[in-house]
């Protein structure tokens, strides 16, 4: 018989030893820059527009409180808190307790969706090959803000003396425009590509004046 790889003839039965000195190679590791992601101007702009929502949503308040001195702004990981005193969101509202249980699961599913976006977990876990991780984890991380953004409006809207503060509003208006990049990549691209295009144009414009007035 011959081998069907190299055309050597070998016994009935028996591997060639071109096969075998495959088999004994060592097989080479990855190339470092097969682990992480190509970036695109979409993808930072999605990225840095979630990021945003992500660190508003952390540093902002949601709600505010008539203490029938003052307002006193809170959430969504807390409660209210004047002179050294804090109230636990329990005793506010119990839709604000959930919504702050979601809000830090969701911390975990926005560094999943970093991760996901930048490092190439298909080539450490060949489970996840072909799998959108990225785009999973986005969906998933919009879907539990709008959660908690809708519960967080009727939990002050129906708990006494309490209403909507200015980082709720500030978090919607984020959101509104993080969903709309995530449903619609080709609009960021378009907008990209044309403010690309009027910037190379200009800089034209400018280089031929300046050759002229030589």
């Amino acid at each position: 018989m011959f081998c069907s790889k190299c055309g050597k003839q070998i016994p009935d039965g028996s591997t060639c030893s071109c096969e075998q000195a495959a088999a004994a190679a060592p097989k080479a590791a990855p190339a470092m820059g097969s682990l992480f992601l190509k970036f695109n101007v979409g993808k930072i702009v999605s990225m840095s527009i979630t990021t945003l929502v992500f660190f508003f949503t952390l540093i902002t308040s949601w709600y505010k409180a008539d203490s029938g001195l003052i307002d006193l702004k809170f959430g969504p990981y807390g409660g209210p808190s004047f002179m050294g005193y804090s109230t636990p969101l329990s005793d506010v509202s119990g839709l604000m307790v959930l919504v702050k249980v979601f809000m830090i699961i969701n911390i975990f599913v926005f560094l999943a969706y970093l991760a996901s976006n930048i490092i190439n977990l298909g080539a450490l876990v060949p489970a996840l090959k072909g799998i959108a991780l990225g785009r999973l984890t986005h969906l998933a991380y919009y879907g539990i803000q709008i959660f908690c953004l809708i519960f967080g409006l009727i939990g002050a809207l129906t708990a006494d003396e309490c209403a909507m503060a200015g980082g709720w509003w500030v978090g919607l208006i984020f959101t509104i425009i993080g969903v709309v990049v995530l449903l619609m990549p080709g609009l960021v691209s378009g907008i990209s590509g044309k403010a690309v295009a009027a910037i190379k144009a200009a800089n034209a414009s400018a280089s031929a004046q300046e050759n002229n007035q030589q």
